[in-house]
């Protein structure tokens, strides 16, 4: 499944009817809820078609102001959200220490709080690659680029679901659609190397840290400093707006943070597509650990850095573009790969608290680590060949230190082109040229 997305501003025609939606969206929520939570503390269970049909008759009104098949929708939604509060409910009662917290009831939307409203394809129509929508709505056609192979009225097949969702003082109408039915399906038919592999060390200057098993490949280096910009510039300017409570121009301040952000993780996600596609590469491993946001431990100052970068995001972009083109992606636990040396095959052993291990290797300088073979290493590409290592063996080692591409990282700003290229690190001794090669590489 894949979605498009139309902003909606507070200046457009569709504002006013997008706002009343959610609103109504809203209340017939928090009403099926009550039900719901009134079940709960009784210790009974109420099904959806049960809920479905109190909410018909005790609520009439508010079930028919909104299109039949979204206000049963946003109902089967509710439902499902509860299912699933009663499993992890039972769960964290058998296994409290799998959870942070004990699982939290569905909470009501507040006043002033609107709820994502959602539309199944059963009333959508087609006409001339514009998708219309009930009346009831009042919404003007939405303009589709997967529509125009549709005839007018046809059966939307390819259109599962639109949903109304509430983004701070605008709206996103996100039209849900399986790609496979549409004759402009992107998904090529391209068979990759599954020996190949490509690891990517996530962090914080350097955005992604990106090294291959394959001797011939450079490492590349993106850079992660635009979006720490953009942190850094949100904080100051939220701060100041909140002084003064200017809530509307926070939240379009906000809208802007994330419109950045995920418009460079797009970028960045696709050039590391395309760089799977020459090299050949049919499986990238993302190193990847546990509750690694809530128990990161850098220092006060790059942990906020860290936290407020929303990574998830981005390997969600990667999985679901390198999994179009039949690329595996696998996520790794990347324990120890920052100290352990990997041009010396340090051995990785899985974090447990309280042990204490001791590698071959050290950083000498801030972004350089120099190995016990005497060779020095960008600290990131060191730490994405220990997360190749975890998902595979040593082996390719050899014939990276042989070929001396590891020690010639790319850095790219995505902006498409190379922004620039590394000497050897490992011609350079402790020194004037050691520490000038220093400053025109770190990132």
């Amino acid at each position: 499944m894949r979605s498009e997305r139309v902003l909606i501003k507070p200046n457009h025609d569709d504002y006013s009817s997008c706002k009343k939606i959610a609103r109504l969206s809203k209340q017939v929520f928090n009403q099926a809820l009550y039900y719901k939570r009134q079940a709960f503390f009784r210790s009974e269970f109420l099904s959806f078609s049960n809920l479905d049909q109190l909410m018909k008759i005790h609520h009439k009104s508010l079930y028919d102001s909104l299109p039949n098949a979204g206000s049963q929708a946003v109902i089967k939604k509710l439902s499902g959200d509860f299912d699933n509060f009663w499993k992890a409910l039972n769960d964290w009662k058998a296994h409290p220490e799998k959870y942070t917290e004990k699982p939290q009831i569905p909470k009501y939307k507040k006043q002033g709080q609107l709820k994502t409203f959602l539309l199944p394809a059963k009333p959508i129509s087609v006409k001339e690659s514009h998708i219309l929508l009930p009346k009831k709505m009042n919404i003007s056609p939405v303009i589709s680029r997967f529509a125009e192979d549709k005839k007018a009225n046809s059966s939307c097949d390819i259109f599962k679901e639109i949903r109304i969702v509430p983004h701070g003082s605008c709206f996103w109408i996100e039209i849900v659609y399986d790609e496979t039915q549409s004759k402009n399906h992107f998904k090529q038919n391209v068979k990759l190397n599954p020996d190949n592999k490509l690891a990517i060390d996530i962090g914080i200057n350097v955005l992604m840290a990106v090294t291959s098993n394959q001797a011939n490949f450079k490492p590349v280096l993106i850079n992660g400093k635009p979006i720490k910009s953009i942190n850094q510039y949100f904080n100051k300017q939220k701060a100041k707006l909140m002084s003064q409570s200017k809530k509307r121009k926070i939240n379009k301040l906000s809208i802007k943070r994330y419109n950045q952000i995920r418009d460079y993780f797009h970028k960045c996600s696709n050039y590391i597509l395309q760089l799977c596609l020459k090299h050949d590469v049919g499986e990238v491993i993302i190193g990847k650990n546990k509750n690694w946001k809530q128990a990161v431990n850098i220092g006060k100052v790059n942990n906020q850095k860290f936290v407020s970068i929303p990574h998830f995001q981005l390997i969600g972009q990667l999985k679901y573009k390198l999994e179009a083109y039949g690329i595996l992606v696998r996520e790794r636990e990347e324990s120890y790969t920052s100290k352990a040396d990997s041009l010396a095959c340090d051995k990785l052993p899985a974090y447990k608290k309280g042990a204490s291990h001791i590698f071959g290797g050290k950083r000498v300088k801030r972004g350089l680590y120099r190995s016990s073979t005497g060779k020095t290493i960008h600290a990131d590409v060191n730490g994405s060949l220990n997360i190749l290592r975890k998902a595979s063996n040593d082996d390719f080692i050899e014939g990276l230190i042989r070929s001396g591409c590891v020690f010639q990282p790319s850095y790219w700003t995505p902006n498409g082109s190379v922004v620039k290229k590394s000497k050897p690190l490992d011609c350079f001794s402790d020194g004037a040229d050691f520490k000038l090669h220093l400053n025109s590489i770190a990132i």
